[in-house]
């Protein structure tokens, strides 16, 4: 038996928020791409605009171009505190995960007292990152568990589990 406690802290929500932003392979190698092709082309914008007197080109360009890249490496900052702001009922729970062979439960004390049997399959996606393990029941929910959490099992054996019990297509390891 594998089991876990945690609370959602400022941290490991800016985790998550940076992990939901450029979730790994295709995407990821595509969203930095463009904040870095946008980031290049506002400071060349702006280092023409300087050099040709503003002449030839309207300084609106590379300040979008700027504006747009801050946004986009801020975004998640934002979403976090905006979070922190609008739900703090969310980091006043606390989470005890019991992982079993073809489930899972989830006791939920706080504000929002309950308890959940989620069977594996209904897993919408299980990602492993070097700090967290995040379990998607939708494409924008998901449960967060820090690795230090562990207090029964190993983070190494829940891996191991979900391995055994995710498909492929739904477990990825971003180690």
């Amino acid at each position: 038996m594998i089991e876990v406690k945690t609370k959602y802290t400022k941290e490991s929500f800016l985790r998550f928020q940076w992990f939901h932003l450029i979730r790994g392979g295709a995407r990821r190698v595509v969203s930095i791409a463009i904040f870095v092709l946008m980031f290049f082309c506002g400071v060349g914008s702006l280092v023409m605009f300087i050099f040709d007197g503003g002449e030839s080109t309207s300084i609106f360009y590379p300040v979008f171009l700027l504006a747009m890249t801050i946004f986009f490496i801020i975004m998640p900052r934002i979403s976090t505190r905006s979070a922190l702001k609008n739900s703090p009922a969310l980091f006043d729970t606390g989470l005890a995960f019991t992982f079993h062979e073809d489930y899972f439960t989830v006791l939920t004390t706080g504000m929002m007292s309950g308890t959940t049997d989620i069977r594996y399959e209904a897993l919408y996606f299980a990602y492993q990152t070097k700090d967290s393990f995040y379990l998607y029941l939708q494409q924008k929910q998901s449960y967060l568990i820090n690795k230090a959490d562990f207090t029964a099992g190993t983070p190494e054996d829940f891996a191991e589990l979900l391995k055994k019990v995710m498909p492929a297509k739904k477990y990825r390891s971003y180690n």
